[in-house]
This record gives structure tokens, C-alpha cells and sequence, in this order.
């Protein structure tokens, strides 16, 4: 399974996560279309709206959370939900699923991390 594959799975997976835990669910990246003229290629560019992988919502909470499994990439998200501003009642978490481990992520709440510095 190639970096893209696992991206896609960790997010499905955080997905259906939320989703028994009651929240409403929506994508929150977008793909830009970028055609070259020298070349004639279309190129396919995905980011992140916001930092963030997913918006999640229920009755009493507004995430933007952003899916991993590598423990090496959370200073880089971090650093990514840090780039926008956001209101303090809009919770930033980053998930973190531990490869071959079964049962709940480790969650890494980026408002807290904000607010020791």
C-alpha cells in the first residue's frame, strides 16, 4: 500500500469512527484541476481545506480533524492546522492510528497544544 492508499484508508477509517460516535461527517479536501500547456498534461492537485482532512459536527461540537498513522508526520500537521486562524470553539484534533493496533485512536487535541505555547 503506496503513502496515497494509506491516506485514504486512515481517513475512511476515522471516518466510520466519528460517525459511531454520532457525529455528522463532511470531506474537507478539494482537488484542483491544472492543465499544462507545453506538455498538454492534466494535473491533479489535492489540499487540505483548512489543514484539515474532515469536518465533523454534532449537537455540541465543530472538529476539523486530520487522519495519520505516523507518528513522524505530526509536527507537519500541526503545523498545518497552525497556518489558518480559527475561532477557540472549533476543535482541532489530529487522529492517530497505530498500524496492526485495533480499538480507539490516540487523539492529539491542536487547541491545547496552541495554548501552552
Amino acid at each position: 500500500m503506496n503513502r496515497t492508499q494509506k491516506g485514504y484508508y486512515y481517513r475512511l477509517k476515522t471516518r466510520k469512527w466519528l460517525v459511531a460516535k454520532g457525529y455528522d461527517v463532511y470531506n474537507a479536501e478539494q482537488i484542483k484541476r491544472l492543465y499544462n500547456k507545453k506538455t498538454r498534461q492534466v494535473i491533479f492537485n489535492k489540499y487540505d481545506i483548512m489543514g484539515a482532512d474532515l469536518f465533523a459536527v454534532n449537537d455540541e461540537q465543530y472538529i476539523h480533524v486530520n487522519s495519520i498513522c505516523n507518528r513522524s508526520d505530526i509536527s507537519s500537521h500541526i503545523k498545518g492546522f497552525l497556518k489558518f486562524r480559527c475561532p477557540p470553539f472549533i476543535d482541532r484534533w489530529i487522529v492517530l492510528w497505530t498500524p496492526g493496533k485495533r480499538g480507539e485512536p490516540e487523539i492529539i487535541d491542536v487547541n491545547a497544544i496552541k495554548e501552552t505555547k
